[in-house]
């Protein structure tokens, strides 16, 4: 099997090092020339329990795949680049690269990108990824693997335990390049519950500044974290969603097991990029919205959050 990976982010950059390392054909695909300009130069450094260089691997920018006409016979593609980069260029590049067999897997965080990638996609071809792996981008060819967990992968609509030959290669392809990976029919409520952990720490870490085990060290913020919670609880049940009775205690944990780790919305504040606040709180704002269901916490941290982007 022949995989792409379209995002040259820390999770990109980690799964096509892993993939490199086993042996596993993989294509990257990265946003800009200058990126895969470097990686093609220097290849990846990973670092883990020790640094390893991973360089037998193809590395195209997007444009240049369109302005040479490569073409690359793929049987996965695994979107890994944020939401809010998913737009009309992208999802025809995207669909460019497919054939008959090819098979998407989305890596976003938040709701709503099944829909809009369909306008472009066909849904039966549309797979959902959600992982509690970490990782941390230190240059644009060198990535720090900073967590391990789990990857879930299905479809939001499958409701079968029945896996075609694809899902299953899939899923040992995965676990052969060294991560935990399973095939779920539960996928709505796993997305709802990792968008509700990350509609916590996400903000509160951006808007203060501090790693997610600090959040653990306030009783005041701990507070506004149960409070984020309980509003977020609120609208997943409205929707009719299945949550976890034991998510504030998953919430605990999650903050302990990274706790030295920056979120992606410190880092991107930090840095003066985009956040992926309207996707994440402000997914959960206009769901509570269409129910009727006040967030007022949730409303405060996303302005708090829009506020330090500007």
């Amino acid at each position: 099997m022949k995989f792409c990976i379209v995002g040259g982010g820390s999770l990109g950059l980690l799964l096509t090092a892993k993939y490199t390392l086993a042996n596993i054909p993989v294509v990257l695909i990265t946003r800009t020339k200058e990126q895969a300009k470097i990686i093609r130069k220097y290849g990846l450094q990973l670092t883990e329990e020790i640094s390893e260089h991973a360089a037998n691997f193809a590395c195209y920018s997007m444009s240049e795949i369109n302005e040479n006409d490569v073409e690359l016979d793929l049987d996965w593609i695994f979107l890994m680049v944020k939401q809010h980069h998913i737009n009309l260029s992208l999802g025809q590049d995207i669909s460019m690269l497919m054939n008959e067999h090819t098979k998407l897997l989305c890596f976003q965080n938040g709701i709503g990108h099944e829909e809009k990638l369909s306008s472009w996609i066909p849904s039966d071809k549309i797979y959902l990824a959600i992982t509690t792996e970490a990782a941390k981008k230190n240059a644009a060819h060198k990535v720090e693997h900073t967590g391990k967990g789990m990857i879930w992968i299905g479809q939001e609509s499958q409701n079968s335990e029945c896996y075609d030959k694809s899902e299953k290669n899939l899923i040992k392809s995965l676990n052969d390049a060294g991560f935990k990976a399973q095939m779920t029919n539960n996928m709505s409520s796993i997305i709802w519950n990792k968008l509700l952990i990350n509609a916590v720490i996400n903000p509160l870490t951006a808007i203060l500044k501090v790693s997610n085990g600090k959040l653990l060290t306030s009783e005041n913020w701990m507070i506004l974290m149960k409070n984020l919670l309980e509003e977020g609880q609120l609208v997943a049940n409205a929707a009719g969603v299945t949550i976890k009775e034991q998510l504030w205690d998953q919430l605990i944990e999650v903050c302990q097991k990274t706790s030295n780790n920056s979120s992606s919305m410190l880092q991107d504040v930090l840095e003066g990029r985009e956040t992926e606040i309207d996707r994440i709180n402000g997914s959960l704002i206009r769901v509570a919205s269409e129910y009727k269901i006040d967030v007022p916490n949730h409303q405060v941290v996303f302005n708090l959050v829009k506020g330090l982007t500007k």
